[in-house]
C-alpha cells in the first residue's frame, strides 16, 4: 500500500511539473542562437541545409529578448548590404521569436558577416563598426576558448 502511495504521490508531482511549461516553447519571446562547432570534418563548406542536419554539431543558447535585443533583426537588416565574397564559414543561426513571428538570421564567426534568407534568395549584410558583435561577445557563448 505504502508504495502505491508514492507511486500515485509521483505521478500527481509530474503532471503538476509539466503544466507549469508552456505547451509550445516556440511563442517565447526570445532568440535561439545555434553554434555550429565543426568537431568533424567536411569536405564542402557548410551551407544551411547542412547545418540543420548536423544537429550533433549545436550547441544552443537561449537570449531572452529585452530592450537590447528588440532591435536585433532591425540592426542586423540596415547594415550595409554585402556580397558573399566576405562572409567566412558559417558559425551561428539566430532564430529570434517575437510572438507567432520567426526570423532566421546566419553569421559567420566574426559576427560581423550576416545574411538572411528570403524566397531562397539570400540577402548579405556587414557590420564595419562590429556593433552588434560587441553586444554578443559579452555572452561567454561566443567565445572561439570552447
Amino acid at each position: 500500500m505504502k508504495n502505491i502511495s508514492v507511486f500515485f504521490i509521483l505521478i500527481l508531482l509530474s503532471c503538476s511539473i509539466k503544466n507549469d511549461f508552456p505547451e509550445n516553447p516556440t511563442n517565447i519571446n526570445r532568440i535561439e542562437v545555434y553554434k555550429f562547432m565543426y568537431m568533424n570534418d567536411y569536405p564542402l563548406p557548410v551551407n544551411e541545409k547542412s547545418f540543420w542536419q548536423h544537429r550533433e554539431e549545436h550547441a544552443l543558447l537561449y537570449i531572452p529578448i529585452s530592450s537590447i535585443e528588440k532591435s536585433f533583426i532591425y540592426d542586423v537588416k540596415n547594415m550595409k548590404s554585402d556580397t558573399q565574397n566576405s562572409f567566412n564559414f558559417l558559425r551561428y543561426a539566430f532564430i529570434v521569436n517575437v510572438g507567432n513571428k520567426k526570423d532566421t538570421l546566419y553569421s559567420d564567426g566574426s559576427l560581423k558577416n550576416w545574411y538572411s534568407v528570403n524566397r531562397n534568395k539570400k540577402q548579405y549584410y556587414y557590420d564595419k563598426e562590429g556593433k552588434v558583435a560587441g553586444v554578443l561577445l559579452h555572452y561567454p557563448f561566443f567565445s572561439n576558448c570552447w
